[in-house]
């Protein structure tokens, strides 16, 4: 699923690289905020961010001619259930690719935990912001697993079936 962590090449991104601790949003306040704006016609709404783990979903052609990159947040599977965003019981559709909207990640002892990445919490960045956390990347897809990668996106945008995580 993944090349060697002595293989990867941090002077260039591809899909499916995974960026260890990088700023992405938390929106759970959002709703209260535009909210407000709403009531008041105007207003300035400030997102907090968090350092996550991220995938870029972009195709790496993209991300070097492109202004926007697309990645979407990471999470080691035990840590999805311990912040109950995971069920247990759905572990093994999960390791199944049975949810097209979260992308399963085997464990790599000298890369990454038991994870997943979830779909539906893309957001887009700069390049150059991409550029800054170069230092920070710790997985490169191999080939076949770039191959699941692009199944699993085009499977999740070009036919959504399960809109939420179901017990």
């Amino acid at each position: 699923m993944y090349i060697p962590s002595r293989e990867i090449d941090k002077t260039i991104f591809y899909q499916g690289d995974v960026i260890k601790n990088f700023p992405f949003f938390v929106l759970s306040e959002l709703e209260e905020k535009v909210a407000a704006i709403k009531e008041a016609g105007e207003g300035t709404i400030e997102i907090k961010s968090k350092l996550v783990d991220v995938m870029i979903l972009s195709q790496t052609c993209d991300i070097q001619r492109r202004d926007q990159v697309i990645v979407a947040p990471i999470a080691s599977m035990a840590s999805g259930v311990e912040s109950g965003e995971l069920k247990a019981n759905i572990l093994d559709n999960i390791r199944g690719r049975k949810i097209n909207f979260l992308f399963y990640l085997p464990e790599s002892p000298d890369l990454i935990p038991e994870s997943y990445c979830n779909l539906q919490l893309i957001y887009y960045v700069s390049p150059a912001l991409l550029n800054s956390f170069a230092d920070n990347k710790a997985v490169t897809l191999s080939d076949w697993g770039r191959h699941h990668l692009s199944w699993a996106l085009s499977n999740y945008f070009g036919r959504p079936i399960i809109s939420k995580v179901r017990d």
